[in-house]
């Protein structure tokens, strides 16, 4: 008896150490005279999946935890109002603080024009586990063809972390490629929760699927306050 148990807990121990409780604590300053920035929006992401969004408090400063089967890095992309957005990739453990440079008069925008022609350069399903769904199985086999990505994009909304965090669900399936323009070419992520991503080497741009005669591509659709 005294042996089985002995391997019931030694069984408990290993099945507990297969997770990892990542955490990071930052605070935030400007890099032109060191004070602290508040009201920062924060995503968090592990392979280019947002995960979740904060806020940087009054006095600049952010903590990150979470328990996962992983302690590989995660992608911080901070966005302010008055400072130019930018993506950290921060290690389990970091204490530290992060600096933010302020935007010149012409703010960073996006040179991607959705309604305008553009190719699609790969494609593929990637079925990601990293998922808020308590049915990870709930959107197997979902996928889109290369014209309903082009009509995906053509048709997305830019929006925040904020509504993303509140408006939309973060499903286990998803498409990643890229996409090129004018000569430049753009990562592309699409999840099953009707949003998707563009990004280049230094930010990440969210866009949101609110047209209702494209909610049959998608698994789950965007929280209309009419639908409730």
């Amino acid at each position: 008896m005294m042996k089985k148990t002995a391997l019931l807990i030694l069984s408990l121990f290993m099945l507990g150490a297969c997770d990892c409780y990542f955490s990071v604590d930052v605070n935030l300053v400007s890099s032109l005279d060191q004070k602290a920035i508040s009201e920062a929006q924060i995503i968090c992401a592990y392979n280019d999946i947002p995960r979740d969004t904060l806020l940087s408090g009054l006095d600049g400063q952010f903590e990150y935890q979470e328990i996962s089967g992983t302690c590989n890095q995660r992608s911080f992309w901070i966005d302010h109002p008055h400072f130019k957005a930018d993506t950290f990739h921060l290690k389990n453990g970091f204490r530290d603080t992060l600096q933010l440079q302020p935007k010149a008069k012409d703010p960073l925008k996006l040179n991607f024009n959705p309604r305008e022609s553009f190719s699609i350069q790969s494609l593929r399903s990637t079925d990601s586990t990293n998922s808020s769904a308590p049915q990870q199985d709930m959107c197997s086999g979902w996928t889109l063809n290369e014209d309903q990505v082009k009509t995906v994009i053509a048709s997305g909304k830019a929006i925040s972390g904020r509504e993303w965090h509140y408006l939309f669900s973060v499903l286990p399936c998803d498409l990643r490629g890229s996409i090129s323009q004018g000569g430049k070419t753009y990562g592309l992520y699409i999840n099953g929760g009707a949003y998707y991503t563009l990004s280049d080497q230094d930010s990440t741009w969210m866009f949101g699927c609110m047209d209702p005669d494209l909610d049959s591509l998608f698994v789950e659709t965007v929280w209309r306050e009419d639908e409730e």
